[in-house]
């Protein structure tokens, strides 16, 4: 056994950010435990997949990226490990017209582009210190910032 019982009790976020440092398969396993999730190898290739891409892609993208591979993923397989991970696991889903999905965990805002319909990582330094004055000002627990800016890119304007 990889933890304790006191361990067991990790809160969600706790474990999104235990999960982004885990390389090994059994401790992989060990993590969707402590969200309350079974382990299953085609939720942990869909999660591969997605750590390994920048694209913020939607299910269906996922889906037609592993499918060549893995015959046997179905749609429905891939909407619903989506929706578990991204509920109590590593990703972050952003609700756009299509959901797409991240498994960057730290805090960053993303561009939305209306034309080509681009999702893009926004690294701003100036955000996170914001975040930080934020916090130290709040009255309030603030665990996590989702900032969508949505426009027309850079690429598209010319």
């Amino acid at each position: 056994m990889l933890c304790s019982d006191r361990e067991r009790t990790q809160t969600p976020e706790a474990v999104r950010q235990l999960w982004c440092m885990v390389q090994c398969k059994e401790t992989k396993e060990e993590l969707m435990r402590l969200a309350g999730q079974r382990y299953s190898r085609q939720r942990e290739l869909i999660l591969n997949y997605l750590q390994s891409t920048k694209s913020h892609p939607s299910a269906e993208m996922v889906y037609n990226s592993l499918k060549k591979e893995h015959a046997t993923l179905s749609l429905a397989t891939v909407y619903r490990n989506l929706k578990l991970l991204a509920q109590d696991g590593p990703l972050i889903c952003i609700p756009l017209p299509v959901e797409r999905y991240d498994s960057d965990q730290s805090e960053h805002p993303h561009f939305w582009c209306k034309s080509c319909n681009q999702l893009m990582d926004m690294e701003e330094e100036d955000f996170r210190e914001t975040m930080k004055q934020i916090n130290r000002k709040s009255v309030h627990q603030i665990e996590r910032c989702e900032i969508l800016f949505t426009g027309i890119c850079k690429n598209c304007q010319s």
